[in-house]
């Protein structure tokens, strides 16, 4: 359901029994309040960049909320806005968010890892609070202030950050492991010619390659956890050939299930031709 507030477009509520994936529609500036509270169905969300706002307890208790495609105009996240979303695994904040509630992000279990907004400069109280399995989260210096029980009970957790940075204090005065930013674990990706790096916890990464004669493409990672049921993932086979001036990529979202996965999106891989005018 949406309405207006001062003229803006904003979502007011999304009914309890919605399921699959979420699209908020162009042109919403806000999501308010409680606005999918108890949405426990629900599997993905995909904000436009229109969004400025989420207010308090948005998200609550969307427990098979996997992943969130955030606003890149994105810069308030109110308190317990993602409070108990079990399900949810990663969280990289664009660089437009300036504000992140207190108890923002607690109790999601399933949260591996999380990069954190060049613009916010502070991290309440909280705020990632007993995320059990947190392995990993990116600090800029662009945050001065962490409480000191923004991170309780994430016992297996690093924070990377820059030398001398707020971020490496507080680690040090509350025995979390840290690691500066060129210090992180590297994955390989080999190609039949090439390997080539990433930094794990760059948000960034792009391939540019060419098939040989018959059309294949193949990439091996050196990354070999275990994928686990329930686990979501996008993706995204493609192919550019550049003397051509074509490529193509398909994606498709999915979630790992006991026998084989559940895609999410469904839309024709038929070739459509369309002719020239």
């Amino acid at each position: 359901m949406y309405g207006t507030e001062e003229g803006r477009l904003v979502l007011i509520n999304c009914p309890a029994g919605k399921k699959g994936s979420v699209k908020i529609l162009e042109g919403t500036v806000g999501i308010l309040d409680g606005s999918f509270s108890n949405c426990e169905k629900i599997t993905s969300v995909d904000m436009p960049d229109s969004v400025k706002s989420i207010g308090e307890d948005a998200f609550k208790s969307c427990s098979s909320l996997i992943k969130v495609r955030f606003s890149n105009q994105l810069t308030d996240i109110g308190n317990y806005a993602f409070y108990r979303c079990d399900s949810m695994q990663q969280v990289h904040l664009p660089d437009s968010v300036k504000d992140l509630g207190a108890w923002a992000f607690r109790y999601c279990d399933a949260l591996t890892e999380v990069t954190i907004s060049k613009n916010i400069s502070d991290i309440p109280e909280k705020t990632f609070g007993d995320c059990t399995n947190l392995t990993g989260i990116t600090i800029p210096d662009g945050v001065k202030t962490i409480a000191d029980d923004a991170f309780s009970y994430c016992s297996n957790l690093t924070i990377y950050c820059s030398s001398g940075s707020a971020a490496e204090k507080y680690a040090k005065n509350n025995n979390i492991k840290s690691k500066v930013t060129d210090e992180r674990k590297t994955q390989t990706i080999t190609t039949d010619n090439d390997n080539i790096e990433k930094t794990v916890g760059d948000p960034d990464f792009k391939i540019t390659a060419k098939t040989t004669g018959d059309g294949t493409l193949s990439f091996y990672s050196g990354n070999e956890d275990i994928i686990q049921v329930g686990q979501g993932f996008s993706v995204e086979p493609g192919i550019y050939l550049p003397d051509e001036e074509i490529g193509v990529r398909i994606e498709d979202l999915v979630i790992i299930t006991e026998d084989g996965c559940e895609v999410l999106n469904h839309f024709t891989k038929d070739l459509i031709v369309v002719p020239e005018e």
